[in-house]
């Protein structure tokens, strides 16, 4: 029998992340993908559609336009927060989940399990200015 490697994660303040934890996020993270995926195939039909239809005139044009644009903002939106989701499975699967890029610390325990797809504590978060 194949003894069961133990995943938990332990942050500077005790702060422990399970192996329940992990299978949580994993959870939530290939559902968020799969969410993810269907918004970029919706969004991908929206401008389809919007680019065959007829422009009958300049307030036509316009809100074709804007609506593109922000269609356009929408995809852009949701292809980062796809590629943040597998980076986030991909380092689930090689072990470093929960590690931050930046300065190698692990990553609170509360922050991994509000924001999965962290990829930095929130110290080097703030430095890189996203907080």
């Amino acid at each position: 029998m194949t003894a069961r490697r133990n995943r938990s994660l332990v942050a500077p303040e005790g702060n422990t992340v399970g192996d329940a934890d992990l299978r949580a996020v994993r959870t939530a993270l290939t559902a968020q993908a799969q969410e993810l995926r269907h918004e970029l195939v919706d969004i991908d039909s929206a401008l389809s559609s919007l680019r065959e239809d007829c422009e009958l005139d300049a307030a036509d044009v316009g809100v074709k336009t804007i609506s593109l644009e922000q269609l356009r903002l929408q995809q852009d939106r949701a292809g980062a927060a796809l590629s943040r989701t597998v980076a986030a499975l991909g380092r689930l699967d090689d072990h470093s989940f929960g590690r931050c890029l930046d300065c190698g610390r692990q990553v609170d325990r509360e922050r991994i399990l509000a924001v999965p797809h962290a990829e930095r504590c929130v110290r080097c978060e703030e430095a890189y200015g996203r907080l």
